[in-house]
């Protein structure tokens, strides 16, 4: 109503260009708090190194991949996680972002889009 007066929005609103930069800088943020930091390589993957090991969680939007030596350190980082954001745990992965993941016994892994060119 007054002329040459602008309002300051302080919290992102989904849908408007800006809301993913919010979300990556709070992720960031709560990343930060228990010690996982976006690689210089890539700013999508979160990089975790203490005397224990490298712990990797891999981000696309809301959806998360976390890699570790051990199983107990993915444990104990998802619980990190999930006491940061409400989380759901899809258990060992299968697909993500449209690649199919398989682990074979000798611990290779290898990722496929067969399903995507079919389509």
């Amino acid at each position: 109503k007054t002329p040459g007066v602008a309002c300051r929005l302080l919290r992102s609103i989904y849908g408007l260009r800006q809301a993913s930069r919010c979300w990556y800088d709070k992720l960031c943020t709560k990343f930060a708090e228990i010690g996982l930091f976006p690689s210089k390589s890539d700013p999508a993957m979160f990089v975790k190194v203490d005397k224990k090991g490298v712990i990797l969680a891999l981000v696309h939007v809301d959806d998360m991949c976390v890699a570790a030596k051990t199983q107990e350190m993915v444990d104990r980082i998802k619980r990190a996680i999930g006491g940061l954001f409400k989380v759901r745990d899809l258990g060992e992965i299968k697909v993500f972002l449209g690649m199919e993941v398989t682990r074979r016994e000798n611990g290779d892994i290898t990722l496929s889009q067969a399903s995507y060119v079919e389509r």
